[in-house]
């Protein structure tokens, strides 16, 4: 990359431009998960089928586990704003529920903690 000088610019119609401060280049800044800081424990990153059951077990939804943790996990579902604040979580794999509540919705996945029944 070349500087070019201001002040023998051909445009400069015989007007001197005082030399702009040279500033020093910060370094670029790494770019923050806003909820990677939030966890307390180490997340998993998961690729699983789980269902969703609410409303006394007649309502099921079938969603994909992307990460679990000891506290919670992240779900994509197709509308996150069908599922309510409060429901279960099946693993299809070995049968096992949670109870589990909402903390955060995104356009196609929810965050999820888990409660003691």
């Amino acid at each position: 990359m070349t500087i070019r000088n201001l002040n023998t610019s051909p445009k400069s119609f015989g007007r001197k431009k005082a030399d702009a401060p040279q500033l020093p280049i910060a370094p670029m800044a790494k770019k923050k998960c806003y909820l990677e800081n939030r966890k307390a424990s180490e997340r998993t990153k998961q690729l699983k089928k789980v269902q969703l059951i609410f409303n006394n077990n007649i309502c099921t939804i079938d969603a994909i586990l992307r990460s679990l943790s000891e506290e919670g996990a992240q779900v994509e579902v197709n509308n996150p704003l069908e599922i309510p604040d409060k429901f279960m979580l099946k693993f299809t794999s070995d049968f096992k529920t949670r109870q589990c509540q909402v903390v955060w919705r995104d356009d196609k996945s929810i965050g999820l903690k888990f409660v003691s029944p």
